[in-house]
């Protein structure tokens, strides 16, 4: 993996040179964007040029937007104008530079293969520790863990944050990369698919893809029989993201859609998905029938692994005011359970139950045998 990297960013010093201004291809479209860069300002808005590339060979639709290389207060920094490319999910993918010209570091010093395949790594890391702090914060003297190229003033991050001697150069291009912009990319790439092609996006193997295709169902509120079997299909992909994008699904869906796909995503074997719906479904104001809490008691019995499920089945049970014949019974028979924490939580769930005198008697046995652990 690291070979392909120092491959990759080889060729970036060797690169097919690129004018500063908009190309004009037939095969391109010109998209005008606000940005708000923090390096610029914290409340106002850059206006840039996104050109979104449909001249690939392959068909791949990429964007690509023309950025200064650094953002400084003084003159004592070389600006130049870099490329940054998204995929169409506006993804990072690489930068560009034009012939003859390298990024600079401390003392004129230009960037080296290293530097650029750490570049690479921090620029794709949407949680890189750049993104925690203001500009102001980046030359703060509290360590001496770096020195900044422009100012010699030290540095308050640890230097596997930055290129050492091109903070600013990092800051400045990891703001550019990860601002707002990938989220209008989302956005122009979804105004172009049908909802048959978003299918298709929620079908596919890579996640990125899966979670695309559920974030524009779910703006388009596309809730049709296809729509929401497919949504049930992705129930087995063990991703908790995608399981949240489920989750939005289903709880913008009309009531008894919502209680559908709760019903289902309980009867399968992701503990991670249970739990989210049962949550929702315990602070959900969504109205069904007493029948639907009745059918779950049956899950007091099959998730008798799982204290945490049970312990939320429970509290959903007691927030919604269910106490059925069906939901006692299957709460008598975890008495039994040989995982005393689930037989435990039966006792005080039934404790707090109008019971009959056989059911009465079979908790007054179980307090009896663990008077000294309740």
């Amino acid at each position: 993996m690291l070979g392909i990297l120092k491959y990759h960013h080889i060729l970036i010093l060797f690169l097919l040179g690129f004018q500063s201004s908009i190309p004009q291809k037939s095969c391109e479209t010109t998209h005008d964007v606000s940005i708000l860069h923090p390096g610029i300002s914290l409340t106002d808005k850059i206006q840039k040029t996104l050109i979104e590339d449909k001249c690939a060979i392959d068909k791949k639709v990429s964007f690509y937007m023309d950025v200064e290389s650094v953002v400084c207060g003084n003159e004592q920094c070389r600006i130049d104008i870099v490329r940054i490319f998204w995929n169409e999910l506006g993804f990072f993918q690489k930068i560009e530079l034009r012939p003859g010209v390298d990024l600079e570091k401390a003392e004129g010093k230009d960037f080296t293969k290293e530097d650029y395949i750490k570049l690479n790594e921090i620029l794709s890391d949407k949680n890189a520790p750049l993104k925690a702090i203001y500009k102001e914060d980046v030359t703060k003297s509290q360590t001496s863990e770096g020195v900044d190229a422009l100012s010699g003033a030290t540095i308050a991050l640890d230097t596997k944050s930055y290129v050492k001697g091109a903070v600013w150069t990092c800051y400045t291009l990891w703001h550019w990369v990860n601002s707002d912009v990938c989220n209008q990319i989302r956005t122009i790439t979804a105004k172009s698919k049908k909802t048959a092609q978003l299918y298709s996006y929620i079908q596919a193997l890579q996640l990125s893809n899966k979670i695309f295709g559920l974030e524009q169902i779910i703006k388009r509120n596309e809730y049709h029989q296809k729509t929401i079997d497919l949504v049930v299909d992705q129930f087995e992909t063990n991703n908790y993201l995608l399981h949240k994008f489920i989750l939005e699904y289903a709880e913008n869906a009309p009531d008894s859609i919502y209680y559908n796909i709760a019903k289902a995503a309980l009867e399968t074997k992701n503990d991670q998905l249970k739990l989210l719906f049962l949550v929702s479904l315990r602070t959900s104001n969504k109205k069904t029938s007493i029948e639907f809490y009745n059918e779950l008691g049956k899950h007091l019995i099959n998730w008798q692994d799982s204290y945490q499920n049970t312990h939320e089945l429970f509290k959903l049970f007691e927030s919604k005011n269910s106490y059925s014949k069906a939901i006692k019974d299957n709460s008598i028979l975890l008495l039994g359970s040989p995982n005393f924490i689930i037989s435990r939580r039966a006792y005080w769930f039934l404790k707090n139950q109008k019971l009959s005198r056989n059911e009465q008697e079979k908790l007054e046995a179980y307090k009896n045998v663990h008077k000294n652990r309740l």
